[in-house]
């Protein structure tokens, strides 16, 4: 990912990454349990007939949410995984992502609050960086993260913990 258009005159580049693909793509993989009982209405609603008014689309609803649940997500975090990238300057956090609109999100190095790391085994992690009014800034499936981790506890203020779980 070239960076220099989202950097500011004088500002340097620490680390840049992007998510693990496997588990970018799997993260919601509890959600997909959802797609059964979809199924199953549909199959109830079939066997009841199609011809009973309502029924054809209350059936067409449930196949449909059943199939964006499995396997619908996976493929869109796929298409998605490509275009996530994720970077940490001298003076911000920046996450870029979209696939059609590209989305940048810059979090001020000096409003960092808080830091909390879902880990996902012993080098992958999931960190949530929490700023000054609310803003949060989630870097999903992170391989090696302890060097960014290291940098942004390296930036935040006296007041901010972290949490580390896993």
């Amino acid at each position: 990912m070239e960076w220099g258009p989202h950097l500011e005159a004088g500002e340097r580049l620490l680390w840049e990454g992007c998510p693990a693909p496997c588990c970018f793509c799997f993260r919601g993989w509890r959600r997909a349990g959802w797609a059964l009982p979809l199924l199953a209405l549909a199959c109830l609603l079939r066997a009841a007939g199609v011809a009973a008014p309502g029924n054809f689309w209350a059936m067409a609803l449930c196949l449909g949410g059943a199939f964006w649940f499995f396997p619908g997500r996976f493929f869109w975090a796929r298409l998605q995984w490509g275009t996530v990238f994720y970077a940490l300057s001298d003076r911000f956090l920046l996450t870029v992502s979209g696939r059609f609109r590209r989305r940048l999100i810059r979090l001020e190095r000096s409003r960092i609050e808080s830091i909390e790391a879902e880990w996902h085994g012993p080098d992958l992690a999931t960190l949530a960086v929490f700023g000054r009014g609310g803003t949060r800034v989630t870097l999903h499936c992170l391989e090696h993260p302890r060097p960014v981790l290291a940098l942004l506890e390296g930036s935040r203020d006296g007041n901010a913990q972290t949490a580390l779980s896993g």
